[in-house]
């Protein structure tokens, strides 16, 4: 079995075990609230299959708003200091398309209101990047509902 604890859990629940039952089996080699953190932050692989098309548009999604917002960074090259700070956004969507990728609840957590508050700069509410903010919100909100539904979240005994 793989050392890493995020390993462990996907080989664990690729086998068909429960979340409950992946607790129970690793909870005396790792720290108890890692683990639960980690088994909570990640989805059954029955449910990773079921909405990858659903994952794989959203990241495209984020992918087409990171791209031109790294466009536009590039366009301020000369201006160093304006530069750096229009580079925030790309380095949060970076991370958060890591997430995705990965099927972490962190991401889907974070995007969801992160694209909502992006529609308080007014260069973020015109077309066609007021739909696609909208639809990342809408998709992860989604996303985050149906791969984490409450009843399959490990609790402590």
């Amino acid at each position: 079995m793989p050392k890493s604890e995020e390993k462990s859990i996907d080989y664990l629940l690729a086998q068909g075990k429960t979340k409950r039952q992946v607790f129970d089996l690793l909870s005396e080699e790792f720290s108890q609230d890692s683990l639960l953190f980690h088994l909570n932050n990640v989805p059954m692989p029955r449910q990773r299959r079921k909405f990858r098309f659903f994952n794989f548009s959203l990241m495209v999604l984020l992918s087409y708003i990171t791209l031109k917002k790294l466009i536009i960074a590039y366009l301020f090259k000369d201006y160093a200091i304006i530069m750096l700070s229009s580079l925030v956004v790309p380095i949060i969507n970076l991370y958060l398309l890591r997430e995705i990728w990965k099927f972490h609840k962190i991401g889907y957590q974070f995007l969801a209101p992160l694209s909502l508050l992006a529609l308080v700069y007014s260069e973020n509410r015109v077309m066609p990047d007021l739909a696609i903010y909208l639809l990342i919100s809408a998709l992860s909100a989604f996303l985050y509902f149906k791969l984490f539904p409450k009843q399959e979240q490990v609790k402590l005994p």
